[in-house]
């Protein structure tokens, strides 16, 4: 291994199992053959046969561990100490063992839009939230209050009218355009009154009744008599007359558009 190279702890601490694995089996072939028994000076004690292997997990407490292995000592030859105590506390027929880099990363896991963002969030009381997370809600809520020409404040200049009982909202533009229909309908309302006073006074409302006073079609031509409304010339006509001058009767007359009614009169000198 190069000074600067990247260690993979999993495949060392793999390789490493396999290493003590195989002297293991070594050590068990080789009490079998002395036919499992070692001998072991232990001073005026008697003769004891050495135990054969035994299994051991590693996830066994540390002090079971350290208490077993004081026991193997005392049992065993020293020269066989060294190979022992080397030796994974797992027997070959468990299978590979569990590194504890594998449960560590077990417990790693990649982003996903649930535990990255929050949607579908919990609370702590495991009660499922209808919005999970700020980002759902803040993308709702974009989509809820998207602006539009109608609601866009900076560029329709909309405001708001706050008072204690309705609040409005509206635009200026609309506002001043209803404002200046007001003002202009007040205008012609007073504008037609006038009209009507100015009119009175000078005499000039007091026009003959068309159904008792006729007049000849030459004195209403290009003329205005007195007392003749001037708009309404054509009804100062006999009916005779009338037929003859326009062609139809006052009642296919009266039935004619305002724009054709308005187009004969100029013709005939009516109007």
């Amino acid at each position: 291994m190069s000074y600067g190279e990247e260690i993979d702890y999993e495949e060392e601490e793999r390789r490493y199992l396999e290493e003590q694995q195989a002297k293991l089996q070594e050590l068990e072939a080789r009490n079998k053959k002395l036919g499992s028994k070692i001998k072991v000076n232990r001073g005026d004690e008697e003769e004891e046969e050495a135990p054969k292997s035994r299994s051991y997990n590693l996830d066994d407490d540390q002090e079971e561990e350290e208490e077993e292995e004081r026991n193997y000592h005392d049992e065993l030859d020293p020269s066989e100490l060294e190979n022992l105590s080397l030796s994974p506390k797992a027997s070959a027929d468990d299978g590979p063992v569990e590194s504890y880099l594998d449960s560590e990363t077990k417990l790693i896991r990649k982003g996903n839009d649930s535990s990255r963002w929050g949607k579908g969030g919990e609370l702590f009381d495991h009660t499922q939230l209808e919005h999970g997370s700020f980002l759902d809600t803040f993308e709702k809520d974009q989509k809820n209050n998207k602006l539009t020409k109608m609601s866009d404040t900076n560029r329709w200049g909309n405001y708001k009218i706050h008072d204690e009982n309705q609040l409005e909202q509206g635009s200026f533009l609309a506002a001043q355009k209803k404002h200046q229909a007001e003002i202009a309908e007040k205008e012609k309302k007073m504008k037609e009154e006038k009209i009507r006073e100015i009119a009175a006074e000078k005499g000039d409302g007091n026009y003959l009744d068309p159904k008792s006073n006729k007049f000849p079609y030459a004195e209403l031509k290009n003329n205005f008599p007195k007392g003749v409304d001037p708009v309404k010339k054509e009804l100062y006509l006999s009916s005779d007359e009338f037929h003859k001058v326009f062609g139809i009767s006052a009642v296919e007359y009266a039935k004619l558009s305002a724009f054709k009614k308005k187009n004969m009169k100029k013709q005939l000198g009516l109007f």
